[in-house]
């Protein structure tokens, strides 16, 4: 058995057992070991906060690390936690979050258009890391130049045509702007 399963029944067997008002929340907001997830109102952050925390330590595996873009909340991690430094800057399932700003960005993919071929545009085409969906508008046109390649027969070493380099150099010049697209999270600090 692999210990994300072990741990993930673990926290479920763990959760079931508990009287917490929270612990759904809790439950359905747990990534392997990691607690993600947002609240309407400062209190409801605060008491989610006390409560992961209280029925994490319960079953002898206290949260280590605390990151919020609320001030309040930052507050009150600062007092648990005295000797930890919230981030201003971490990563939530693989992409980049600013906890000052709130914001999601994504990481640029630097351009690299040199010797194309299907093998290595498969690559280029993949290497967005997309868990969101939030580069399905861009990413498409890669997939559809892909499909180019297949409908022309195109082997994974050949070079691909200078029609398809050329759409592939426009793709390219979009994927290298994305670090300056940011997505507004949806927790503000007041």
């Amino acid at each position: 058995m692999s210990s994300p399963f072990l741990l993930q029944a673990t926290l479920d067997t763990h959760l079931t057992k508990s009287n917490s008002p929270n612990k759904i929340e809790i439950s359905n907001n747990l990534y392997v070991d990691n607690f993600q997830g947002t609240a309407s109102s400062d209190s409801k952050l605060l008491n989610i906060h006390h409560e992961a925390n209280r029925e994490l330590m319960g079953a002898n595996m206290p949260l280590q690390l605390w990151v919020s873009s609320n001030a309040i909340s930052n507050q009150r991690i600062e007092i648990d936690f005295p000797y930890y430094q919230v981030p201003e800057k971490t990563k939530v399932l693989g992409v980049e979050w600013d906890t000052t700003a709130d914001q999601l960005t994504i990481k640029s993919v630097e351009p690299n258009t040199t010797n194309l071929t299907m093998r290595k545009l498969l690559s280029r085409v993949s290497k967005p890391f997309n868990p969101l969906g939030l580069l399905s508008p861009i990413l498409i046109n890669g997939k559809l130049i892909m499909q180019e390649c297949w409908q022309q027969k195109m082997g994974w070493d050949d070079l691909i045509t200078p029609t398809l380099q050329e759409k592939w150099q426009g793709l390219e010049k979009d994927l290298s702007i994305l670090e300056s697209v940011n997505y507004p999270g949806v927790c503000h600090s007041k």
